[in-house]
């Protein structure tokens, strides 16, 4: 609901605040130190978020923070505004939510090269992800390279097994990549909630992951970083592989090296856990068989809860991946079948020639074991999804009323200096009881000395 009460009954709705004579003065504690009213003014104004009318409705508040505050508390709890918004915009940071076109909403996780977050396009009035690159990343030539190589590989893939690319634009000196929004979990999430999967669940996902590398190597790409942690599952249990940021042009013989995008780079770029014996040893050996392999440990995760080598040191996993046997499965999951076994072991053969050569041929493999499971077997419990995010269009959002702004008499309170004071003891208090007691005798005092 919209905030539709005198200034009096608006200014008790901030939680922990207290009132004398329509001046607040809050005390609260799980909330940002309140920035001065013109900053925090500002950065309303710049964040882009609120319509004309609704900034017009707080500007009588413009010198009061804490009744700004009370508004966009109401905004928060209506759903106009998430709490993520309601964050950035108290710490007088509301710029950061606008870049261009799109007004972000929340963050969603982090990379190596930057921030990821879910954003809204204003006009569209669509969901997409953004990924920032980070600002100590901007001078790096190098990595600005890796980010330009990253927006043109996620432009040649269409896949309804790959994360989409949009767009990629710069704003305000920031550079971001406009991808699909997923609304589901990762893979390594889904089973730190569900533990190990049963076996028609995850042959289901490798086999959709399949398909998605099949996509990549009919463009001559690669992945070069396959793992749990970059694949998302939706809550109708399709898989969607994303980050190819680290993905390379596939070296052929017969036409020479053909990459604009410096496929000569010979730094070792993966996860340990999942990385091929042949790429740990020199990473231009890459080649599709090395995400297969990379594909068979992430499967090997997916039903035995862990990694194929799961303890020791980054140095320890890459020489164990090339020396140690292959675990196999029904060590740990007894309930798995021979054939899905099979399926693991060859794909994590140590030389590439012993493994499937193509993720079609892993693909055919797994559609014949899929047949053999029932339906009702892919099923993810509901329990395991979050929320999902409601998104509230301006035109139907509830707006902030004109508000009158709080009487002020003509000869200022005597005890209004030592507003600054209360304001300087609540941010030391810092959010425990013992602070809140002192805030609140401060100002009993102060009030008896009035009286």
């Amino acid at each position: 609901m919209g905030v539709r009460c005198p200034a009096g009954k608006l200014r008790n709705r901030i939680h922990g605040k207290v009132q004398q004579e329509g001046i607040v003065v809050q005390a609260i504690f799980h909330l940002p130190t309140l920035v001065e009213p013109h900053r925090l003014w500002a950065s309303l104004r710049r964040a882009g978020l609120l319509t004309q009318a609704e900034l017009e409705n707080l500007e009588a508040f413009q010198g009061n923070a804490a009744a700004v505050v009370a508004a966009v508390n109401e905004l928060t709890a209506s759903g106009r505004l998430t709490a993520f918004q309601r964050e950035i915009l108290l710490a007088g940071e509301g710029e950061h939510l606008c870049l261009g076109q799109y007004r972000i909403r929340d963050r969603l996780g982090a990379g190596g090269m930057g921030q990821v977050y879910l954003a809204e396009h204003v006009v569209m009035d669509r969901l997409v992800a953004l990924k920032v690159i980070a600002d100590r990343f901007l001078s790096d030539a190098e990595a600005m390279r890796r980010f330009r190589r990253e927006v043109r590989i996620a432009a040649r893939l269409n896949h309804p097994n790959i994360v989409q690319a949009h767009d990629a634009a710069e704003a305000g000196g920031r550079h971001f990549l406009v991808m699909e929004y997923v609304k589901g979990v990762q893979l390594d999430c889904l089973l730190n909630e569900l533990g190990p999967l049963p076996e028609p669940l995850a042959c289901r996902l490798m086999h959709q992951a399949a398909l998605a590398l099949q996509h990549a190597a009919d463009q001559g790409l690669t992945h070069g970083d396959i793992k749990p942690a970059n694949m998302l599952v939706t809550k109708d249990s399709t898989l969607k592989v994303l980050d190819f940021g680290l993905a390379r042009w596939i070296r052929s013989s017969r036409e020479g090296d053909n990459s604009p995008i410096g496929s000569d780079d010979e730094t070792v770029a993966g996860t340990p856990d999942f990385l091929s014996p042949e790429v740990a040893r020199d990473p231009r050996l890459a080649d599709i068989r090395s995400d297969l392999y990379s594909l068979g440990c992430t499967f090997y995760f997916a039903l035995s809860g862990q990694p194929p080598y799961p303890s020791g040191s980054w140095p320890e996993a890459l020489l164990r991946h090339q020396k140690e046997a292959i675990p196999d499965v029904q060590a740990c999951r007894t309930d798995v079948s021979e054939e899905c076994c099979a399926i693991v072991m060859r794909l994590m053969a140590k030389s590439p020639g012993d493994r499937f050569q193509t993720p079609k041929e892993l693909a055919l493999a797994l559609e014949d074991l899929n047949r053999s499971y029932e339906p009702a077997a892919y099923h993810i419990p509901s329990s395991v999804w979050p929320g999902s995010v409601q998104v509230q269009s301006q035109a139907s959002a509830p707006t902030l009323p004109s508000i009158k702004p709080p009487p002020r008499s003509e000869k200022a309170p005597k005890w209004r200096p030592w507003y600054s004071l209360v304001r300087a003891l609540r941010s030391i208090a810092s959010a425990s009881f013992i602070g809140s007691f002192i805030v609140l005798v401060t100002i009993a005092v102060l009030c008896c000395k009035r009286a």
